[in-house]
This record gives C-alpha cells, structure tokens and sequence, in this order.
C-alpha cells in the first residue's frame, strides 16, 4: 500500500484544521499542540507522512486525509482541566462541487473525547493533548481501511 498523506497545515484562515477558540486565550498554544501531535503520531506510522512531495506531478496526484479536530468545551481552575474535543476525517484534496467551490468530503460521522487533568502546569493544554493523542491514534485504523477502498 502506498503511504497515506495527512494534511496538517492550519494556516489557512479560511479552513482551518485545528480550531482551539473554545480555549479561551490558550487558543492559539491549543491549536498548536493538536497539530503536533497529530504530525508526531502520523508520521510515527510507517505508512502514513505528513510530508508533501516537492514534485509537481506528485502533488497533483497526491490522496489522503485531513484530521479536522476542535476543542468543544473547556472547564478549568488553577490546577485542573475537564476538556472534550470532536473531530472528522475528511478526504484530502479537498473536492470541488459543481459551481467550483471547495468542500470537505466526510469519511467519518464525528468523533468524541472528553477527559480531565488535575496537578499539572497547565491543565488545558495536557487535557487537550492527551484527547489528541486519542483520537489521532483511533483515526489512523479508519484512514487505512478507507484508503484501500479509494479510486
């Protein structure tokens, strides 16, 4: 089987990967953990890289998926977190409909986790990592079966 992309690039304004707004003003250190670990897990997986190809013709032709993951809820006092993410798989490249506009084709109903932290540094942000490092893990099977299954 040929390696599997995962887009990790959140710089897009418009269509971002990681949405970590719920974290109040962690927001941005949020976003940024999900996509580390989401880059470190994936391209831990031997068949699977987060790396785009430089060649032109292999990026034109390049399949894969998109991990879009975001913190839904967030409570937390000095010492503790209880955090929820939720998150999708969609295809990557992104498709076109038929007035060319670019949308996300599903591969996954949403995905949940919810879990807590107590006597860290920083609650949210390990709260959030450790429910990343979860659901990352649980999508790589899902992104393999499915990827067996494209044209």
């Amino acid at each position: 089987m040929p390696t599997i992309f995962v887009d990790v690039d959140n710089t897009d304004p418009n269509h971002k990967l990681f949405i970590g707004i719920k974290a109040g003003k962690l927001a941005q250190e949020a976003e940024a953990k999900i996509q580390e670990v989401t880059q470190r897990i994936v391209d831990k997986a031997s068949d699977f890289t987060t790396k785009k190809p430089t060649d032109p013709k292999a990026l034109k032709d390049l399949k894969g998926y998109a991990l879009m993951l975001s913190v839904a809820k967030v409570e937390t006092d000095t010492r503790s977190a209880k955090c929820t993410l939720v998150g999708v798989i969609v295809q990557y490249p992104r498709v076109a409909d038929d007035k060319g506009e670019l949308g996300d084709l599903l591969v996954t109903v949403q995905m949940t986790a919810s879990g807590s932290v107590q006597g860290m540094r920083n609650p949210v942000i390990a709260c959030i990592e450790a429910l990343a490092e979860d659901l990352v893990t649980k999508s790589l099977p899902v992104m393999r079966k499915h990827f067996a299954t494209r044209p």
